[in-house]
């Protein structure tokens, strides 16, 4: 049997937000090639706040210090300046986003969460037109 990885990148210029959604196996280089497809866009901005999605998703070789590689890669390419939220339903997924989130939060302020609704909240925008549950 096959897993397909599934990769997408939506950028609303008009709201000033980024989601980034991931479906099947991924790994961190399947979130690094993202993060350099989502800057190499013209309507891209670092200010931008932005949801990154892995309730899709299921991490493949998660491991802490690739969490925390990939933290400090999305800091040393300058990525954002905004807020971020990462929508997690997995206790692995959960685990590794709090190790990424405990060094990005030195950068930008980034948090956790298992519902749609609550990152809305955190971001300070309806998100459910984006991201239904």
């Amino acid at each position: 049997m096959t897993h397909s990885t599934t990769r997408m990148l939506d950028i609303y210029p008009e709201r000033r937000l980024v989601i980034g959604r991931f479906a099947g196996p991924i790994d961190y280089q399947d979130v690094i090639a993202w993060v350099q497809d989502a800057m190499g866009e013209e309507t891209f901005s670092s200010d931008y706040d932005g949801v990154v999605d892995l309730r899709r998703s299921m991490l493949k070789d998660a491991r802490p210090d690739k969490a925390r590689f990939l933290a400090t890669y999305t800091i040393d390419a300058g990525f954002t300046q905004g807020r971020w939220a990462i929508l997690v339903d997995r206790p692995k997924e959960t685990a590794l986003s709090y190790i990424f989130s405990s060094i990005a939060e030195g950068r930008y302020p980034v948090q956790i969460f298992s519902t749609t609704e609550a990152a809305s909240i955190y971001l300070r925008r309806d998100l459910s037109d984006l991201l239904p549950e």
